[in-house]
């Protein structure tokens, strides 16, 4: 299910979702508008955080994501091969979901889920204001 609601003024990025993440009751994908999604891209970053209540959330590759870029870990990347996002997925599909520890989640796109939110709350908007330091809930959920 969707939702949209408008702010009476500007909260910044950080309460804005933290505001959005108190209105849900459930598991939750937060993804940056700028983000291309391959076919069921849903299903897949949830799949991880269905299967076992103690994973706090999913990241998946991308090009430009510090920890999750690909091919080269921490660059800013161009499409691989100068391929297609639907090219890329169409190989990444292929391979077996290995699901790998992480320090933090990356906020372009993840997947959190209820029982974490409900343990450690949302971001941390006192010591980030209307930024987002996107790493802070991997400290958080250790």
């Amino acid at each position: 299910m969707w939702f949209f609601w408008q702010n009476e003024e500007n909260l910044g990025f950080v309460q804005t979702v933290n505001r959005g993440l108190s209105l849900c009751e459930n598991h939750v994908a937060l993804v940056n508008t700028d983000v291309e999604l391959p076919n069921l891209w849903l299903e897949r970053l949830m799949l991880p955080i269905l299967q076992d209540e103690k994973v706090a959330s999913a990241t998946p590759y991308t090009t430009c994501g510090t920890i999750c870029s690909f091919p080269e870990f921490g660059q800013d990347n161009p499409l691989f091969l100068g391929r297609s996002v639907e090219e890329i997925d169409e190989e990444f599909i292929k391979i077996p979901p290995k699901y790998t520890e992480m320090p933090t989640g990356v906020g372009f796109c993840m997947g959190m889920s209820r029982h974490a939110l409900q343990s450690v709350g949302g971001f941390d908007a006192e010591s980030f204001g209307k930024d987002m330091e996107k790493k802070t809930t991997g400290v958080k959920e250790r």
